[in-house]
């Protein structure tokens, strides 16, 4: 059974990454296979955009489900994709996650607009296998990438992320309008354990401008896209 896991998010300005990166350079290790990558995602919410709002009201417990990728590909036939069906849950400061590992046609999921009956097909598949957790009135509505720089500290186990160049890429036009690019000016760093630990270089992280808060690069590029400024 899964259970709720301790995370941290700090975020600072895009001015700050390369010294954050720096720092984790000098106190951490780069992860032994994917030290830099990218991360594609297709978000899905309801028509009302629950998943987005959530996120924008801060509220308690947030779930969200996904389809992701990774450049460089992790798969060994180069017609083929790799990718993971993901649905996220967070209470507080613990999270839960289910995956399902997929095999796509690499050209269709990069490719494809939002609204190809595929994406959908997936989401059917995926909720005969996670029951009634996944809302009944889902669809894919935007692609969020960035890029990640992945850290090891093994002195507490824990694994470090430091995510830039934040934004969207295609959106179902069926409900999104207007720019469908928008890029976010942040850097975010994560930390990610299995217990609760203190991790003797944050408040270095803070002396360069890095605060807590909860931060969502959904929610942010989502804020963007709809125009919606609170």
């Amino acid at each position: 059974m899964d259970r709720y896991l301790p995370e941290a998010k700090m975020t600072g300005s895009i001015a700050a990454q390369n010294a954050a990166l720096a720092l984790l350079d000098h106190f951490c290790e780069p992860d032994p296979i994917y030290a830099e990558g990218e991360i594609h995602s297709v978000y899905y919410d309801t028509p009302c955009q629950h998943a987005y709002h959530d996120k924008a009201n801060g509220d308690f417990l947030k779930s969200k489900a996904r389809l992701r990728w990774y450049k460089p590909d992790i798969s060994d036939d180069p017609k083929q994709s790799t990718a993971f069906f993901e649905l996220k849950r967070r209470g507080g400061g613990g999270r839960r996650k289910s995956r399902a590992k997929l095999s796509l046609d690499r050209q269709w999921l990069h490719n494809a607009p939002l609204e190809d009956a595929g994406f959908m097909r997936i989401l059917d598949d995926q909720r005969s296998e996670l029951g009634g957790e996944l809302a009944a009135d889902l669809f894919p509505l935007a692609v969020i990438k960035y890029t990640r720089f992945r850290y090891v500290y093994p002195p507490l186990a824990a694994r470090v992320a430091v995510d830039t160049r934040i934004g969207s890429g295609r959106v179902n036009s069926s409900f999104l309008a207007g720019e469908t690019d928008v890029e976010i000016p942040i850097t975010v760093l994560e930390v990610k354990s299995n217990e609760r630990c203190e991790l003797p270089w944050l408040h270095e992280m803070f002396n360069i401008g890095f605060r807590s808060r909860s931060f969502s690069k959904y929610g942010a590029c989502m804020a963007q896209l709809m125009g919606d400024e609170r």
